[in-house]
């Protein structure tokens, strides 16, 4: 079994920018292909699969498959899923008064929050129709999309093992399978369709830790390190604007699709990930900077799922749109709005960071 892992400041940065891009994108109203929309979204759909290169990156490899993937399942699920939970009861009645939410309404939303718009629609049409609430906490699907890429990843690592052509054949394959399955199948609950292609980069990063790839590239000296980012970050761009990079997220809101996407959608993952990775080993040297959001970087899984609760709330105290969901961009834009987002992404940032700190008061006290 490979030794216990240590934290790594400069990933657990990486992480920091990855989750404050996402909840940027969610609550803070620009002009829609503007120059800003264009760069958040493109690190935006970088972000949900260098997550996933990151889990796999972190894996701890074991002869013993089974109880300690029902432990990491249960880490990375089970803490989410009570907040959620939690979230659909206790705010149920600001819903009710404030959006004119029906009971009917109501149970819609805590259906569609676990079993997804297209897996509702087929055993519950009349429960299919989602509202304000879960548009709010929508983003839950990517911890069920990770349980399943977590579950297939250590089904598949349990028959290569630590063999190298082993794990790259694998990978290979699931990637293969994924695209096929991507642009063959409808949409289904979960982004089912692209987990072979998330487990693929988890087995990557797997692979690429036995070589510890990410503690060579953060040796490499800081001038020539930058400029190759300039350049990696170009590349990026270019690939996300010319030949396409919007299948994060297969749902009812499809894009167009194809195999080659599936290939550069890969591809970006490390060629955007090294940018980012270089970008945060800037930030370290700002000490303040590094310690605040190495802080942050260990804290997504929090403030993925709370940040848009409690950004909806504070839209919604200041009478504005209620941003999180499919309807990112309004017409006219005015700076009132503008304005409005950035202070209810400032809430929902410090709100989260609250949540996070109970949290880990919690532990300590659970751990003693």
């Amino acid at each position: 079994m490979a030794g216990k892992k240590e934290r790594n400041t400069t990933v657990d940065i990486v992480k920091a920018i990855l989750i404050l891009g996402i909840a940027f994108y969610h609550l803070v109203y620009r002009k829609q292909n503007g120059i800003i929309d264009f760069g958040i979204q493109a690190l935006v759909y970088l972000a949900i699969p260098l997550f996933f290169f990151l889990s796999g990156y972190f894996y701890r490899h074991d002869s013993k498959w089974f109880d300690p993937m029902i432990k990491r399942i249960r880490r990375v699920s089970i803490p989410e899923a009570l907040f959620v939970t939690g979230s659909l009861i206790i705010l149920a009645p600001y819903f009710w008064l404030v959006h004119g939410y029906t009971l009917h309404q109501w149970a819609s939303d805590v259906i569609t929050t676990f079993l997804r718009p297209e897996f509702t629609a087929m055993i519950l049409p009349d429960y299919s129709n989602v509202g304000t609430l879960f548009n709010n906490l929508s983003m839950i699907w990517y911890i069920w999309t990770l349980v399943f890429a977590t579950m297939l990843l250590y089904v598949v690592a349990h028959f290569t093992g630590e063999t190298d052509w082993k794990i790259i054949t694998a990978s290979m394959i699931l990637i293969a399978v994924g695209a096929v399955l991507y642009v063959n199948l409808p949409a289904l609950s979960w982004s089912l369709t692209n987990v072979p292609v998330y487990t693929g980069i988890m087995l990557l990063g797997f692979l690429m830790s036995k070589y510890k790839v990410i503690d060579k590239i953060t040796k490499i000296k800081l001038v020539p390190a930058v400029l190759i980012m300039i350049v990696t970050a170009v590349l990026h761009l270019l690939i996300y604007k010319y030949i396409g990079y919007d299948q994060t997220y297969r749902s009812v809101y499809s894009h167009t699709i194809d195999y080659p996407a599936t290939f550069f959608f890969v591809i970006q993952t490390f060629i955007g990930g090294y940018s980012i990775l270089t970008f945060a080993r800037l930030i370290s040297l700002v000490k303040p900077a590094e310690k605040a959001l190495s802080w942050v970087g260990r804290h997504t899984s929090v403030i993925l799922v709370t940040h848009c609760i409690i950004g909806g709330i504070a839209a919604d105290i200041m009478q504005t749109y209620n941003k999180p969901g499919p309807n990112w961009y309004v017409d006219p834009l005015t700076a009132e709005t503008v304005i409005k987002s950035i202070i209810s992404f400032i809430v929902a940032i410090a709100g989260s960071i609250g949540i996070a700190l109970m949290n880990d008061k919690i532990k300590s006290k659970t751990q003693k």
